[in-house]
């Protein structure tokens, strides 16, 4: 992309494993199937494949070599014969098996799980007051995505024009993405995979998220610790600029986290989380390091 592009402002919430993210300078992307809801990254499908395109695609498996060998041997009349019922049977089970492939796209999200991966970050409408930024939806942000509360919040600067990788904002709407099979047959053809990734439903607007998608040629794949394989991106420190710690975040693993910060980031702001002396919102009071 153009040097014109500002860098983007988000903020990461971690419920757990925010030491190894920062002590091996690496984030872990979801998988869309990974997701809290259900609907994500689920596109809307209509129309049917052509009969011309399944019958194209029969016709190329009995043009094959493989098919031409079949009926080498056979009189002419019973070799066109042959070719015509292979013809019909082969459109058949294409048709069949496309339709077991709409069905398929349509219920889960097994093409999403081999084109993507995603790292999920809110970018929220900010305030300032007292050069602290703070957000009237992020209470909910910490409740749901940082261990209630005991978790915490780290502020990446995304470079854009990285290659292989974008970073966008999701829209918010009350319908799916649709795709045409009468159109495409092919999902990889268009941006429709794109567009699924970043369209969520409107009861998801405060969180204001922003999206980092790669494909999974550009991640790193390595096992957890249940077994499971995972894909991560690897960061260099001055992508975190800011750490925030939750309003009921034990002592101990403020220590910590301080200790690496002092060691690997200490250019980071840092910052506590506190209630506000009368409203429904959160303060955040700078720790000296």
């Amino acid at each position: 992309m153009a040097s014109k592009n500002k860098n983007i402002r988000a903020f990461r919430y971690f419920g757990s494993h925010w030491i190894e993210t920062l002590r091996d300078k690496r984030f872990k992307l979801a998988k869309p199937s990974e997701l809290n809801d259900p609907f994500d990254c689920v596109g809307a499908y209509t129309g049917n494949i052509p009969r011309s395109v399944a019958k194209a695609n029969a016709r190329r498996l009995v043009d094959s070599e493989y098919s031409k060998e079949c009926y080498r041997d056979l009189p002419r009349k019973e070799k066109r014969a042959e070719k015509d019922r292979k013809l019909k049977e082969i459109q058949k089970v294409y048709k069949k098996k496309f339709q077991d492939l709409v069905s398929k796209a349509s219920e889960e999200k097994t093409g999403m799980d081999e084109a993507i991966r995603l790292l999920c970050m809110s970018c929220p409408v900010q305030h300032v007051r007292d050069d602290v930024s703070f957000n009237m939806a992020e209470v909910l942000m910490w409740s749901h995505y940082a261990d209630n509360h005991h978790g915490v919040r780290v502020g990446i600067t995304m470079p854009l024009g990285v290659k292989n990788i974008r970073v966008l904002p999701v829209e918010y709407t009350g319908n799916r993405p649709l795709h045409d099979w009468s159109v495409s047959q092919d999902l990889a053809e268009s941006d429709f995979i794109l567009k699924v990734a970043l369209t969520k439903s409107p009861a998801w607007i405060y969180e204001n998220e922003i999206r980092l998608i790669a494909s999974p040629k550009c991640c790193k794949s390595d096992l957890l610790e249940d077994g499971s394989r995972a894909s991560f991106l690897t960061f260099e420190t001055n992508v975190i600029s800011r750490v925030d710690f939750g309003l009921l975040m034990e002592p101990d693993e403020e220590d910590e986290c301080i200790e690496l910060l002092n060691k690997d980031y200490p250019h980071v702001e840092v910052y506590k989380a506190k209630y506000h002396p009368t409203e429904y919102r959160l303060d955040y009071q700078p720790i000296k390091r």
